[in-house]
C-alpha cells in the first residue's frame, strides 16, 4: 500500500485495534457491538426514509440507520460477508 509520508491526504496504515479504541471513545456507551455474527441485513422504510435492521445469530434485531462494518481482509469472503461474517456495528 502506498501512504504518504509528508502527512497529506491518501490512504493510511492502521492497526484495527487502534482504530476501534478511537471510534469507541468518540461515540456513547452501548452504541458498538464487536465479534457479533451477522445472519442477514433487511432494508425497511420508516417514516418516509430507509432504516436497516441487521438480524443477528443470537436471534437479536437491531434497528438502525448507520452501520459501520469493520471485516479483517483475512476473513472477507462473500458467504462470510452475507451469512454469518464477524462484524463490529454501529447502531
Amino acid at each position: 500500500m502506498h501512504t504518504h509520508r509528508s502527512g497529506g491526504a491518501g490512504p493510511k496504515i492502521v492497526h484495527r485495534k487502534a482504530l476501534r479504541e478511537a471510534r469507541a471513545q468518540e461515540l456513547p456507551n452501548n452504541t458498538i457491538r464487536f465479534s457479533s455474527k451477522l445472519n442477514s441485513i433487511e432494508v425497511q422504510k420508516q417514516e418516509g426514509y430507509s432504516i436497516a435492521v441487521l438480524h443477528l445469530e443470537d436471534g437479536t434485531a437491531i434497528k438502525t440507520k448507520v452501520i459501520e462494518i469493520n471485516i479483517s481482509l483475512g476473513h472477507l469472503k462473500a458467504h462470510e460477508c452475507i451469512v454469518g461474517g464477524k462484524i463490529s456495528a454501529r447502531w
